[in-house]
């Protein structure tokens, strides 16, 4: 029997086709592309939350911890904003709720391709709330933050490729790089600066240049010791807290009560710098 297939325009933008075959309709809904690929951002968003410690979240049923980074907290909200959770009460008090997944991540793309169409707002806080985890180095498997060539994880090339297909990317067979278009969002998540370069890259340029002008001007007693091992990371950490000072080494008393804030970085890189110079 003769088949065809018939297509037409969606209120939102997108397309269904219509497939006639053996006196049956099946409809293949294909909806909103700009929606599909925000489902896809949506899936691995939540596969990323079914990891260890996170109860279970990514599949129908499942919750964010509550205990959580910031980035964590907009991207459920993100995520409630195109209805792929929902909130409801926790236990018999209707005072405490919890956001909860509506469906398993599997189905996301399918459902926002259906109820999202081309240009929608939200589009743009999945965006956000994607590239915020998948290059904040929440876990092991992260994208480059870098404006060079590369190969996502596996569990990050399907949302890549649609990245990709809506201009957030180029795409190079398994390899892509970042475009423009992304720097809104890399921005707004502050992975990039307002010259669209990643913060994490300048800042450890900027750590490196400190260290090796640190580790060139280190007092001979305590680079010698450092050296050796007789002075401990803990030990190097409060040197640097006490006599390191903008650029340059300054005398002080062991005893004196000092802060941290960033030394145990440098302390690291400079004990690569001591065993390299061996």
């Amino acid at each position: 029997m003769p088949r065809c297939d018939a297509w037409k325009h969606r209120a939102n933008g997108g397309l269904s086709r219509q497939s006639y075959s053996s006196g049956m309709v099946k409809v293949t809904d294909i909806g909103g592309l700009e929606g599909r690929m925000c489902g896809h951002l949506a899936a691995s968003l939540c596969a990323f939350f079914a990891g260890p410690g996170c109860d279970g979240a990514g599949q129908k049923g499942g919750f964010i911890a509550r205990t959580c980074p910031s980035d964590w907290v907009a991207a459920e909200q993100a995520l409630l904003a195109v209805g792929v959770m929902h909130v409801e009460p926790v236990g018999a008090d209707d005072a405490v709720t919890r956001a909860v997944f509506s469906m398993n991540a599997a189905e996301m793309p399918d459902f926002l391709a259906a109820s999202i169409g081309d240009g929608d707002p939200r589009i743009v806080q999945i965006v956000q709330s994607f590239v915020a985890i998948a290059c904040g180095g929440y876990s092991r498997d992260v994208l480059s933050d870098q404006r060079d060539w590369f190969e996502p994880p596996p569990g990050y090339a399907t949302a890549m490729k649609w990245l990709a297909r809506h201009g957030y990317a180029e795409r190079e067979q398994h390899a892509f790089r970042w475009t423009d278009r992304i720097g809104p969002a890399m921005r707004a998540s502050q992975i990039w600066n307002h010259q669209d370069r990643s913060v994490e890259a300048i800042e450890r340029i900027e750590r490196d240049a400190e260290c090796e002008l640190i580790w060139s001007t280190m007092p001979d007693t305590l680079k010698q010791g450092v050296k050796s091992g007789r002075v401990s990371f803990f030990d190097l950490v409060k040197a640097l807290a006490l006599g390191w000072r903008d650029g340059r080494w300054r005398a002080h008393r062991g005893d004196e009560p000092f802060e941290l804030s960033g030394q145990t970085l440098l302390a690291r890189r400079i004990f690569e710098l001591a065993g390299r110079s061996e």
